[in-house]
């Protein structure tokens, strides 16, 4: 597998047959954005892949960590995936799959796991007592010297 770089103009044309377009229809709802270029959706998810950082730290030259993840996850779901990565990568396509499926999983055991290493902590009443509130609003009382 090699290390990452944008996509080509020639392998974008193997590829962009492959990648649903998602439909925009103003006359049912005239409100959105335009919709974002999906070469450059499929290029940050290749970044992130690539470089194992997270979605949130997704350059500036990509669209937003919002809109590519979200786009990710529709094509991973739907397969369009791994077709990608059979057209781009060939016979290292599996390295690059192993890498997103990894990190499709570590990413739900990681939420998973910081539950158990940080469980909610309910605070005990017995060791931290309450101060007295006043009667306006909550508000502590103030003591004039």
């Amino acid at each position: 597998m090699q290390p990452y770089r944008q996509v080509t103009d020639e392998e974008w044309a193997r590829v962009e047959p492959l990648i649903p377009e998602l439909k925009f229809n103003p006359k049912r709802d005239p409100r959105g954005r335009p919709l974002t270029d999906r070469r450059d959706c499929l290029n940050a998810t290749i970044w992130v892949m690539y470089s194992g950082a997270s979605w949130q730290t997704l350059p500036r030259k990509y669209p937003s960590y919002q809109t590519c993840h979200r786009s990710f996850k529709a094509w991973y779901d739907a397969g369009v995936m791994h077709r990608i990565a059979h057209t781009l990568f060939g016979a290292s396509a599996e390295d690059f799959l192993d890498i997103v499926s990894n990190r499709i999983r570590s990413g739900t055991r990681a939420a998973l796991r910081a539950d158990l290493i940080h469980p909610v902590v309910q605070k005990n009443k017995a060791t931290k007592p309450k101060a007295p509130r006043s009667a306006s609003r909550g508000a502590t009382a103030v003591r004039m010297a």
